[in-house]
């Protein structure tokens, strides 16, 4: 149920975009239901996420690219036999703030991360702080345009 509740939220931070797709739309066609599926389309997740991840919070807006990307990278880590990501508090904050989008930049960091280090043996903590410290990497690159209040801060 806070899978469902979690994708319905970021569907919604998602979805205020206005730009026809080119590059991610074929995302859209392809389902995610068996853990080869999951396996199958990791490198797509990568793509998108650091596709997301080059974009500006204001750029987002207008790319259909962001949105198709960041809708799959959802999918994906909500379902993936074989990574798990920490949704607490402080990230589940990101969705109701008033730079919802935020919620999706922890999401494109977290799958980057994760695939990028499978081969590490990290525990639950080391992975939360190295995804939240990339985060705040994105978040305090002036040109992104993430307004670092307390809440991202902390």
């Amino acid at each position: 149920m806070k899978n469902v509740i979690l994708f319905a939220m970021l569907l919604g931070v998602c979805a205020p975009i206005g730009v026809l797709a080119q590059k991610f739309a074929y995302l859209e066609k392809i389902k995610l239901k068996t853990d080869e599926d999951f396996r199958q389309n990791e490198q797509n997740v990568y793509e998108g996420a650091k596709y997301v991840l080059s974009k500006s919070m204001k750029d987002q807006d207008n790319d259909r690219d962001c949105y198709y990307a960041s809708r799959f990278i959802i999918q994906w880590l909500i379902g993936t036999p074989d990574y798990e990501v920490i949704i607490d508090n402080t990230v589940s904050d990101l969705a109701s703030r008033k730079q919802g989008k935020l919620l999706g930049i922890y999401m494109a960091c977290a799958s980057v991360f994760v695939i990028e280090n499978k081969d590490k043996h990290l525990d639950e903590s080391e992975q939360y702080y190295a995804i939240m410290e990339y985060f705040l990497d994105y978040c305090a690159n002036s040109s992104n345009g993430v307004v670092m209040d307390r809440k991202v801060k902390n």
